[in-house]
């Protein structure tokens, strides 16, 4: 019978901000660190992500995934993307609290 110990198992949020295995997608608008930052990339669940800009960083150089807001993701080197499916509740949320406030 196999156990899950800490080993299996993620030890922080930091291990779940991360994405992984993406496509770009939209325009190659630069590059960071040797690699290409585009406009948007797609995760291999089909989640799309915009670019947002660089992710913040602790002193000891990992990535400050305290300061991320909802759906914010880090692509290494050290692109900061926001999911577009969070982004478009987050719209939806705002215009429907304009409309209840008229």
């Amino acid at each position: 019978m196999r156990r899950y110990g800490s080993s299996s198992v993620a030890k922080s949020f930091d291990d779940y901000a991360i994405l992984h295995h993406t496509t770009g997608s939209g325009e190659l608008i630069g590059s960071y660190r040797d690699h290409p930052i585009y406009e948007r990339v797609t995760d291999e669940f089909g989640r799309v992500y915009s670019y947002l800009g660089l992710a913040p960083c602790r002193r000891d150089g990992s990535f400050d995934v305290d300061s991320f807001g909802p759906g914010e993701f880090v692509q290494p080197p050290g692109l900061l993307y926001l999911c577009d499916e969070v982004k478009a509740k987050s719209v939806a949320k705002k215009a429907s609290l304009e409309v209840s406030l008229i």
